[in-house]
């Protein structure tokens, strides 16, 4: 068991790549089931959204996930909000 805070800047690495892509910014977690829901990651091009489907394994010195593309852009997040009200 790992303090959560501990996961906040550890980096995200590509498991189908080896890419590093960026680092663990903010967690979100379902405060009803105690869950994680997902993460923002800092990356050299910007903020994204990982959801919890996509995290392959938590590592003691990286957090590895499926591929490059599991990264969301948070400003197309936030389009595909406008799109749909």
């Amino acid at each position: 068991v790992s303090p959560i805070n501990s996961f906040t800047g550890m980096p995200v690495v590509s498991l189908a790549t080896g890419n590093k892509l960026g680092s663990i910014r903010d967690l979100y977690i379902d405060p009803l089931n105690g869950v994680l829901l997902g993460m923002t990651v800092a990356g050299a091009e910007g903020l994204f959204h990982l959801p919890y489907q996509q995290i392959y394994s938590f590592g003691r010195d990286a957090v590895m996930i499926h591929n490059d593309e599991a990264l969301i852009p948070v400003d197309a997040e936030a389009d595909t909000d406008r799109k749909e009200s």
